[in-house]
């Protein structure tokens, strides 16, 4: 298990509670977690961690997690070209081999939805 995940696990949880408060819910169904390929988060890390932790909240203990994978993209500066990658190693545009590139996608994680009772 990655420590890191640790952390961003509680900050979910944290902004989940906030939200709850916000919205006077008492009970929280599922959570979905947009998850990008390219963070240094892994799904299975941040849901033992979260499965482990939610016990301690009345008003997530029964709360499904979910992940979508977000694919990483990036975008060539020089050629305008967008393309997929998988690893934050890549610093070459797969078209015209320029290092002129920016990652746009699948860097972050997001709270995507979350469900209610």
């Amino acid at each position: 298990m990655f420590m890191h995940e640790l952390g961003i696990t509680k900050t979910i949880i944290d902004l989940l509670q906030d939200e709850c408060s916000k919205r006077d819910i008492t009970c929280l169904k599922s959570v979905t977690i947009e998850l990008g390929q390219l963070s240094t988060y892994t799904a299975d890390s941040i849901k033992f961690y979260f499965e482990t932790i939610k016990k301690d909240y009345p008003n997530i203990k029964n709360t499904d997690l979910n992940f979508i994978e977000i694919k990483g993209a990036l975008r060539c500066i020089d050629c305008n070209a967008i393309s997929e990658i998988t690893d934050n190693t890549t610093i070459f545009c797969p078209a015209c081999n320029s290092a002129n590139i920016e990652i746009f996608q699948g860097k972050d994680v997001n709270i995507k939805e979350i469900g209610v009772d």
